[in-house]
């Protein structure tokens, strides 16, 4: 019944959009616990508040360590939340010191949106290129797994690509302020072919 009410509830805040503003503050709390986070994240995004203090609350999913009845892991509701701070724009410039140390993270789908985010909040190319570049990988494809409990090789696979795809893409953002990942990216062409080849 939970979860079903908090769904309603999000099929409300979409029709509503910036209209649902002034509840903005009753959903912030919920990014601190694992079950109802993830909701709350979609919710902050689709009413869109402009309170720069409601924007930076999504920072607070970082605390959650354990997780949800569901099974979402706190790397994955970190990574939606760095998402929906990037979909913000400039307006979350502020949280560009927590997305850059998020791109440090030892988790490639943290990584990966913390990148995104950061092409899209306005950080300074030559501070973050650098640092994306650290995070593209260089070895055999076939050592990029994700770890246990992840299913099939395949699958593994597919969500490597998919992280590389998006780290890509933030380069891409920087434009020509990014030349210096031009090396980079064609050896990781040559990666995502192998890879692509390896999910048949």
């Amino acid at each position: 019944a939970e979860w079903e009410n908090q769904t309603r509830a999000l099929v409300a805040f979409h029709v509503l959009g910036t209209n649902a503003a002034p509840v903005a503050g009753r959903i912030v709390p919920l990014l601190k616990n694992p079950e109802t986070a993830l909701r709350a994240i979609v919710a902050l995004t689709l009413i869109r508040p402009d309170r720069e203090e409601y924007i930076l609350s999504l920072t607070n999913v970082a605390r959650i360590q354990k997780a949800s009845r569901s099974g979402g892991s706190p790397e994955m509701l970190l990574s939606n939340s760095l998402l929906a701070l990037g979909s913000f724009g400039p307006k979350a410039s502020a949280a560009i010191p927590f997305l850059i140390d998020n791109l440090t993270s030892t988790n490639g789908q943290v990584q990966a949106a913390a990148a995104a985010a950061l092409a899209q909040v306005g950080a300074r190319a030559e501070e973050v290129v650098p640092l994306i570049l650290k995070t593209l990988p260089t070895e055999d494809p076939t050592s990029l797994s994700i770890g246990p409990g992840w299913g099939p090789a395949s699958i593994q696979l597919r969500f490597k690509e998919g992280e590389l795809n998006m780290k890509i893409w933030a380069l891409g953002q920087f434009g020509m302020k990014a030349h210096a990942a031009l090396p980079m990216l064609e050896r990781l062409e040559a990666l995502l072919v192998e890879l692509r080849a390896l999910e048949t």
